[in-house]
């Protein structure tokens, strides 16, 4: 009898033990799962904001020719005076 409990229970605890290391697993892969969502997450913000400094940069040159053909503009105007 005491052979049969001590297997009984053996086998409990080996089975007790298996569905841990299972919900271990699963946890794992939640945390993976999350872990790639956030790297996405955050691979999409910076090329995000790499495409607004982009744009950022292309306004810059557009303002500078702007104001480059201002001054220009204002010279000639002083210079028919």
């Amino acid at each position: 009898m005491l052979l049969f409990f001590s297997s009984s229970r053996l086998k409990e605890q080996e089975e007790a033990h298996s569905e841990r290391l299972k919900q271990k697993a699963q946890e794992f892969e939640r945390w993976i799962s999350q872990k790639e969502k956030a790297l996405e997450s955050e691979a999409s913000a910076k090329k995000a904001v790499e495409e607004r400094l982009e744009q950022a940069n292309v306004d810059i040159v557009e303002m500078k020719k702007k104001l480059e053909q201002a001054e220009a503009k204002q010279v000639s105007e002083i210079m028919a005076l």
